[in-house]
């Protein structure tokens, strides 16, 4: 039912311009099937729906997006549509919802982390507006850190900032360590944490004095997580 519904609203849009009322009940459809996993065919008009309510100001279907990614299992067009709301320009419109809903529950951090992970939304939001949304909150600090990607030679400038702002033993910085060891490769552990031990290193570079003694310890302990790991390999390689 929800397939041909999209499907008639979206060719109502391509016609005359709609009244109050119509567009109310539209809008109201985008909500009511935000969390329908919809087949490919009907993906996209629900998608195209969703962008040109965002367009004709209808700030109401990013609300129903962001309660859509907090949706459990939420559908895949929820990412589609976040990906059209970032291509037409509305990055820190979506933001500004998505924020809000972390402010009113810190464990909406779970949801949007996945969604930021799946979307080119991190790539396309800066840091500023981020930060600016954290002030000196350390709890939103903390929900934000879990943003970040601490696992190239360049540290996330996210990650840079809030250690910046925050401190090398703080909260922030705390989540954004345990990123950094999470996400051995399918290469090894030993290798993963040798190569966490040459980012952190060159991130210890930093002329930032608090991001560069995080980075510092960082890189020691991955170096003996690496030792350890490759003592352990050996171990196993004489018992077996």
């Amino acid at each position: 039912m929800a397939r041909p519904a999209v499907g008639l609203a979206e060719r109502r849009l391509e016609g005359p311009p709609l009244n109050a009322s119509l567009t109310e009940v539209l809008v109201r459809l985008v909500d009511r099937t935000r969390s329908v996993h919809l087949l490919a065919t009907g993906e996209r008009p629900w998608v195209d729906l969703v962008v040109a309510l965002a367009a004709g100001g209808r700030r109401e279907v990013l609300g129903s997006i962001a309660n859509g990614v907090g949706d459990i299992g939420y559908s895949h067009q929820v990412e589609r549509a976040i990906e059209g709301l970032l291509r037409t320009g509305h990055v820190d419109e979506l933001w500004d919802v998505l924020a809000a809903k972390l402010a009113e529950d810190p464990a909406f951090a779970i949801p949007l982390e996945h969604v930021m992970s799946q979307t080119s939304f991190r790539e396309r939001l800066s840091v500023d507006r981020i930060m600016a949304w954290v002030g000196r909150d350390l709890g939103r600090g903390a929900s934000v850190a879990r943003l970040t990607s601490p696992d190239a030679r360049t540290l996330d400038p996210l990650a840079h900032a809030l250690i910046e702002l925050f401190g090398a033993d703080s909260w922030p910085a705390r989540a954004i360590t345990a990123r950094s060891g999470s996400t051995p490769g399918i290469d090894g552990s030993a290798r993963f944490y040798e190569r966490q031990a040459e980012n952190a290193a060159e991130w210890a570079r930093s002329s930032q004095g608090e991001v560069a003694r995080w980075a510092s310890r960082l890189a020691a302990q991955f170096r003996e997580r690496a030792e350890a790991e490759r003592e352990e390999d050996e171990l196993m390689q004489q018992i077996g």
